[in-house]
């Protein structure tokens, strides 16, 4: 059969591979293996907006872990709603909570072409504070013009309010 096509009606297996004519499913018992340029890609079916979904499963089977590819953003996703990591040499220097939350183990560090910029928002997404470089400075405020707080344990302990002036509280 050397570089022809040929068509699987019933299913076939081949070793640990199996194709599943009814479903369409491809089941690999190993590693898939990419050769030369080819890469690999998933496409996405006819009718579905768009998307093509690549699943990465656990030990046992079961999806754990997805990419999505929709037509404006590339999707990482935990299917079981737990973490995202970020490993490097077996280390997570880094993840994404169920929350949202990022959690950033170690040091960290933003870096840009120029200067960097550090906005905090708030819950509806307005940005709130900001910590922002440029060629010589280094800046920490309010984005909002609003007093800028100094906080041990989530109790103000100073501030600095619109005018400038610092304010110290139980001194």
């Amino acid at each position: 059969m050397a570089n022809t096509n040929f068509t699987v009606h019933n299913g076939l297996t081949v070793g640990p591979t199996s194709i599943d004519a009814a479903s369409g499913n491809i089941t690999i018992g190993g590693s898939l293996i990419t050769t030369g340029s080819s890469g690999f890609s998933v496409n996405a079916p006819a009718g579905s907006n768009g998307y093509g979904t690549l699943y990465a499963n656990n030990y046992s089977g079961t999806n754990s872990a997805y990419v999505l590819a929709d037509n404006n953003y590339v999707h990482f996703g935990s299917a079981t709603a737990t973490q995202l990591n970020f490993k490097v040499n077996q280390q997570t220097p880094a993840f994404i909570a169920a929350n949202g939350t990022v959690i950033i183990t170690g040091n960290s560090s933003l870096n840009s072409g120029g200067g960097g910029n550090l906005y905090v928002r708030n819950n509806t997404g307005s940005a709130v504070g900001m910590a922002i470089t440029d060629a010589v400075s280094f800046h920490v405020g309010t984005v909002t013009n609003s007093q800028f707080n100094l906080k041990q344990n989530n109790t103000t302990q100073a501030y600095i309010d619109t005018t400038g002036n610092v304010n110290i509280l139980n001194s």
